[in-house]
């Protein structure tokens, strides 16, 4: 996935009305980060807001709801609203049908757990 280098265009319709709305949360970010509002935020193992990116160690919560620049800042010195629920992204073409159907199977799976 290729790191954002710019703010992204954000939407909160999804687009059916059987979904609700989705919830923010606020975290807390990385020591010297920039994560560009439309973008996807991931915690790290320190429990810290980063930019989301492809690493089994990074957890992700959600959709950046504004820009926050933590550059030259402490861990936790910045916070970070997330917004979570289903978005629909622009993508740089390695995402493939199998990456939603193994994401379906973990949903699927979850809603059994939960229910």
């Amino acid at each position: 996935m290729t790191a954002a280098t710019r703010d992204l265009p954000q939407s909160t319709k999804l687009g059916a009305e059987n979904i609700p709305d989705p919830v923010l949360i606020p975290l807390l970010a990385e020591a010297n980060v920039l994560i560009f509002a439309g973008t996807m935020v991931a915690t790290n193992a320190a429990g810290y807001a980063v930019p989301a990116s492809a690493s089994s160690a990074l957890v992700i919560w959600g959709r950046c709801e504004q820009q926050v620049d933590n550059r030259g800042g402490a861990q936790g010195a910045k916070p970070v609203l997330v917004r979570q629920g289903p978005f629909f992204q622009n993508q740089d073409g390695t995402i493939t049908q199998a990456d939603f159907l193994i994401w379906q199977d973990d949903f699927v799976q979850w809603t059994k757990d939960v229910h």
